[in-house]
């Protein structure tokens, strides 16, 4: 029997409050400008509260949601529906793009989620995975006691070459919107997490020692 913690409402209510931020649509425009570079049907794996499903719908995606959660079900004006990522999935529909942000780490077998990613995903369309980089992360990995399956760069490259996706690109992404604007940044970024300075309440100083992976790739 699955009892997972993440099937729990209170799961979202401890880890994720509820909050405004206007951080999901510039992300959600990054990737349509940098990734997807046009619009079209879009699954969102993991959506949790779907704030993303929005961003991405104001942009012109025909957008579907799910998530182990039950509160998917709660997400209003959205198609969505409640799965189980460790059991693998198959949609009725294939979609165009496939975004999945902060998911994969807490799965136990990633092989059944990533064939799952490719059955799901249109001949030809283009999926973006972002996790954590165990390299810039791994004190701060198991805050989260759900994270299960940490990422290298060359370890999410390589489970997407052996689940037949191709023209697979990954690459150190920092959440700092200020950085996507001026890249030069980075090199501000990597001092910081070079020197270890303290997180304190800064985001700048957080988000440039917590690294994402962006991972890129089509069918």
């Amino acid at each position: 029997m699955d009892n997972s913690i993440l099937k729990s409402p209170r799961y979202f209510e401890v880890t994720y409050p509820d909050k405004e931020t206007n951080y999901s649509n510039l992300l959600s425009r990054y990737i349509s400008n940098n990734i997807f570079n046009k619009t079209g049907s879009l699954l969102d794996v993991g959506c949790g509260n779907g704030e993303h499903l929005k961003a991405f719908n104001k942009i012109g995606y025909d957008v579907f949601g799910i998530d182990i959660s039950p509160r998917v079900k709660e997400i209003k004006n959205f198609r969505t529906k409640q799965i189980n990522f460790e059991c693998g999935f198959e949609l009725s529909e294939k979609f165009d793009f496939i975004f999945c942000k902060s998911v994969i780490e807490h799965i136990r077998n990633v092989d059944v989620m990533a064939d799952s990613l490719y059955h799901n995903l249109k001949k030809d369309g283009k999926i973006c995975i972002m996790t954590p980089s165990w390299e810039h992360c791994y004190q701060k990995f198991y805050n989260c006691h759900t994270h299960y399956t940490p990422f290298m760069k060359e370890s999410l490259e390589n489970i997407l070459l052996m689940h037949n996706f191709k023209n697979v690109k990954v690459s150190y992404f920092y959440q700092l919107p200020s950085v996507w604007k001026y890249p030069f940044m980075k090199c501000f970024c990597k001092l910081i997490n070079f020197l270890k300075i303290p997180y304190k309440k800064s985001k700048l100083i957080r988000f440039s020692r917590e690294v994402m992976l962006l991972a890129e790739a089509t069918k």
